[in-house]
């Protein structure tokens, strides 16, 4: 293996990740919301883990850029953190933003898509630090 990894790769790795734990997700909550919920509930369930799925993509971005434009020079160690930071708040924006339009749509029943929406963001948020972490090490060598 090659001591330089490709962003792209590194990436198309990580949705493979966070699809699988948001798979996973869904699988284990399936039974327990449609009986508590219904059908609908699992269809806000699914839009939930889905929101999350799509924030945790974009929050990605930042990090992925910041390793394509990492240098050796005395600002690299600012500029990761500057995307670390950026990429907790894209995130959480749009984690908030298509989580409050999905609920004000009228599409969904809004406790089970706030309760999913919660339950794979917090889920996501281990792939997504380690993601970082690595990705940025990375960058570090």
């Amino acid at each position: 293996m090659s001591e330089t990894r490709s962003s792209a790769g590194d990436f198309a790795r990580f949705l493979l990740l966070a699809g699988a734990i948001v798979i996973f997700l869904a699988g284990v909550g399936y039974v327990p919301t449609k009986r508590l919920a219904g059908s609908e509930g699992t269809l806000a369930m699914a839009a939930g883990c889905v929101i999350s799925l799509i924030a945790s993509a974009m929050g990605a971005l930042p990090v992925v850029l910041a390793r394509r434009h990492a240098g050796t020079d005395s600002q690299a160690a600012g500029r990761r953190v500057t995307a670390v930071m950026m990429s907790m708040a894209v995130r959480f924006l749009v984690v908030l933003f298509l989580g409050f339009s999905a609920a004000l749509s009228g599409f969904f029943v809004t406790a089970p898509l706030l309760v999913w929406l919660a339950i794979s963001y917090v889920a996501l948020l281990a792939s997504d630090t380690v993601f970082a972490l690595r990705v940025l090490k990375d960058s570090d060598t």
